[in-house]
């Protein structure tokens, strides 16, 4: 793999840092994943947003954001759609490269560019890239894939992980877009989803197996 090094002068001391090709990648999957998102701002009606008067509003709510910007969330150009799917599949695919990379190489990452994955967070690394790889493969087939969420149990509190088929291509569709405003749930005063709210459960087929019930459960 690729491997060289830079001089980071923080404070006038110099310091060697090395970057090798897992850095590359996880940089591929981050540039990618960025202009991926940005192509399903302007396809879903995003981008007129006004992100600073909202987070400088105190009394803002969901409910007054969607009275305001009645559109958001709506198809606004699904000719943006391939783009977005393309870059999503890059993204999806160089972060798994990446995680192999960084977990398979043998030499001290003390010096690295970036130190993401410790001995003790392997499985935990190994989970993030069967996700990644789920959601590229439902890109790559549009078919739904199963991933792993978190969710609570009854009686005793703790998060465990279950899955759920999840069928990612859809929001990618261009020839048939989904209009994600029409499958919003309603939200109370104080911005949480009201159960047994959502006009489709199944999210426009995202969530093919999913129910009200399975719904109230993970909300």
């Amino acid at each position: 793999g690729y491997e060289d090094t830079v001089d980071m002068d923080e404070e006038g001391t110099p310091k060697i840092m090395h970057i090798d090709y897992a850095e590359v990648k996880l940089l591929e999957a981050a540039a990618n994943a960025l202009k991926g998102f940005i192509h399903l701002i302007l396809a879903y009606d995003m981008d007129d947003v006004d992100i600073a008067e909202i987070a400088n509003d105190d009394e803002v709510t969901i409910n007054g954001i969607l009275d305001t910007y009645l559109n958001l969330f709506t198809v606004l150009d699904e000719a943006e759609l391939p783009d977005a799917k393309a870059s999503m599949q890059t993204a999806l695919g160089s972060g798994s490269d990446a995680i192999d990379l960084y977990i398979d190489r043998g030499d001290p990452q003390d010096e690295d560019y970036f130190i993401v994955i410790c001995d003790h967070e392997v499985a935990d690394a190994e989970d993030v890239k069967d996700g990644f790889l789920a959601l590229k493969d439902s890109l790559d087939t549009g078919s739904a894939r199963d991933i792993s969420v978190p969710a609570e149990t009854w009686p005793c509190i703790e998060y465990i992980m279950e899955k759920i088929s999840f069928n990612f291509s859809l929001l990618f569709d261009g020839d048939k877009p989904i209009n994600i405003r029409g499958l919003m749930p309603e939200f109370d005063e104080n911005g949480d989803i009201v159960r047994s709210s959502f006009p489709d459960p199944t999210m426009g087929g995202m969530l093919p197996d999913m129910t009200d019930e399975m719904l109230n459960h993970y909300i």
